[in-house]
């Protein structure tokens, strides 16, 4: 799911930094440990939000072979059974 925590990683420092309350669209996160740039809370939102489409758009374009040979092998197996 989304990051709740608003939890961004400085590129630079890898320290931990997250806004605090409910920030504005336009407010900046600057790294408290090395005081770089890390982007604008739109910025950050939309990065969560094409992160999240993008992981349910693999989900569903690429399945899981084994779940879906497992998923296979149930319906073959119940057609079977109608026909005994």
């Amino acid at each position: 799911m989304l990051n709740i925590s608003r939890s961004v990683q400085c590129p630079h420092c890898h320290y931990q930094n997250r806004w605090k309350g409910n920030p504005g669209g336009h407010e900046v996160l600057y790294c408290r440990h090395c005081e770089a740039t890390l982007c604008t809370y739109d910025e950050y939102i939309r990065q969560m939000v094409r992160h999240e489409v993008a992981r349910i758009m693999v989900q569903y374009t690429d399945p899981d072979s084994d779940s879906q040979l497992e998923l296979l092998k149930r319906v073959l197996c119940d057609e079977a059974e109608k026909y005994k």
